[in-house]
């Protein structure tokens, strides 16, 4: 979980790029402890930053959940693990999957219990590419690719 204004701004510019769900994971290493009722608000945003970029639907915008109880969300799609030590750039990764699902860490990343669980619900583990990017810019650069590469 991202501190808010953070979260704010993936939920903005992932709407605009594409992103069809948003769920909020509260991961060991996140510092951001959002209130649940905090969820109207990462709606409002996202349905105004869909009128803005004329997208004919708004996504959803769920949690704060754990990821224990985020995985089975997302488990009829390719659950694709942003890791910047990861040998497969995201772009590789892209097959004939019908739908994605991106996991992006907190600042300071998953932890190596996470990453473990991920793998084991068939998560592949993907980079952006050489540089390190920050939590709240690396999902939209991540939706980007995808976009590009459908």
């Amino acid at each position: 979980m991202l501190p808010n204004p953070d979260f704010d701004a993936v939920i903005e510019g992932g709407t605009a790029a594409g992103i069809g769900r948003f769920i909020a994971v509260q991961a060991e290493r996140s510092v951001a402890r959002p209130a649940p009722q905090r969820v109207v608000r990462w709606q409002a945003i996202a349905e105004s930053a869909a009128g803005q970029s004329h997208r004919g639907t708004v996504p959803e915008v769920v949690g704060p959940v754990s990821l224990p109880a985020a995985l089975p969300q997302a488990s009829d799609t390719t659950l694709l693990v942003l890791e910047p030590s990861a040998p497969l750039p995201l772009v590789q990764a892209v097959d004939r999957s019908e739908r994605y699902t991106i996991a992006i860490g907190p600042e300071g990343g998953w932890t190596d219990a996470e990453l473990t669980l991920m793998r084991e619900r068939g998560g592949i583990m993907v980079n952006l590419g050489p540089r390190i990017l920050r939590a709240r810019l690396a999902p939209v650069v991540a939706a980007a690719i995808l976009v590009q590469q459908r």
